[in-house]
C-alpha cells in the first residue's frame, strides 16, 4: 500500500508531466522552407498569430503572396497597407508566394497541435481551388472523401462520377516543376499529399463540394455536424475552437 507521501509525490509528478505536455503543445513550432521562385504553399496547423506578416515574419510577402477566392475565382494579393482584404493564414488553404530572394528562407510559426483535428473538410467550388494538407504529415490521396450535399463518397467514386478532375497539381519549388497527386490508376507523380504544399484542384460539379481529409485511415467517415469547416468566413472560428480545446 502507498503511503500518503508517496501518493502525494505521484500526484505532483503527474501534474508536472501534464503541465510539461500542455506547455509543449501550446508552443508547437512548425518549420517550412521557401525557395527562390514560385512557391505553392500551405500551413500544416492553425497559427496562433495568423496575420500573414507574422506567419511569414522574415519573408517579403507584400505584393507577392496570393490566395484564391474559390467562390469568385478571384486571386487576392497581400497588400501590407490594407491586409484586411487578404485575411488571416489558415490551415487547409493554399497560397502562392513568388520569392525573389536568391537563397532559401525558413518559415517558422507557433500553432495549435495539428493532432487536435482528426478530420478537416474544405469547401471546393466549381472551377479552380487552392487547398493544402492540414497536417504536419503526409496523407494518402485515396483516403479522401467528398460530399456533394447529399452523400459522402470516396474520392475514387467522386472522380468516376465526374465531380472533379483526377489530378491534383502541386509544384516542386526547388526545381520549379509541376507534379500530380492522384490515384495509382492515373499514373501520378505521387499518391500522397505532403505538408506545406498547396494543390490546385479543379471541380466540375456546381455549385460546390466539400472535401473531407482525415489525419489517418483509422479515422471514421464523419457526420457533417462533426466536421471543422474551412470555408469562407469560418477561419477565425477554427482558431478559436482549437485554442479552447487546448485550454481544457
Amino acid at each position: 500500500m502507498f503511503r500518503k507521501s508517496t501518493l502525494a509525490s505521484a500526484i505532483l509528478l503527474s501534474a508536472a508531466v501534464f503541465a510539461t505536455l500542455s506547455t509543449a503543445q501550446a508552443e508547437t513550432i512548425y518549420n517550412g522552407m521557401i525557395y527562390p521562385g514560385e512557391n505553392w504553399i500551405s500551413v500544416p496547423a492553425e497559427p496562433y498569430d495568423a496575420a500573414p506578416a507574422l506567419v511569414f515574419e522574415d519573408v517579403p510577402i507584400n505584393g507577392s503572396l496570393t490566395r484564391r477566392d474559390p467562390a469568385t475565382q478571384a486571386q487576392i494579393v497581400y497588400n501590407a497597407a490594407d491586409p484586411s482584404l487578404f485575411g488571416d493564414v489558415a490551415r487547409g488553404v493554399g497560397y502562392s508566394l513568388n520569392f525573389t530572394g536568391t537563397e532559401p528562407m525558413r518559415v517558422s510559426f507557433k500553432g495549435t497541435d495539428d493532432r487536435l483535428f482528426g478530420k478537416v473538410r474544405v469547401r471546393l467550388y466549381h472551377g479552380e481551388n487552392w487547398i493544402g494538407t492540414p497536417w504536419n504529415h503526409s496523407i494518402d490521396f485515396a483516403s479522401i472523401y467528398l460530399n456533394d450535399g447529399t452523400q459522402y463518397v470516396p474520392i475514387s467514386q467522386a472522380i468516376n462520377m465526374g465531380w472533379l478532375m483526377p489530378d491534383w497539381i502541386g509544384l516542386d519549388p526547388v526545381y520549379q516543376a509541376a507534379f500530380t497527386v492522384s490515384l495509382p490508376e492515373f499514373f501520378p507523380s505521387s499518391s500522397r499529399l505532403e505538408p506545406w504544399h498547396m494543390y490546385k484542384v479543379f471541380v466540375n460539379s456546381p455549385p460546390y463540394l466539400e472535401v473531407v481529409m482525415r489525419a489517418s485511415t483509422d479515422e471514421p467517415i464523419p457526420e457533417p455536424s462533426s466536421l471543422v469547416t474551412l470555408g469562407s468566413g469560418c477561419m477565425a472560428c477554427l482558431g478559436a475552437y482549437a485554442r479552447r480545446r487546448q485550454r481544457r
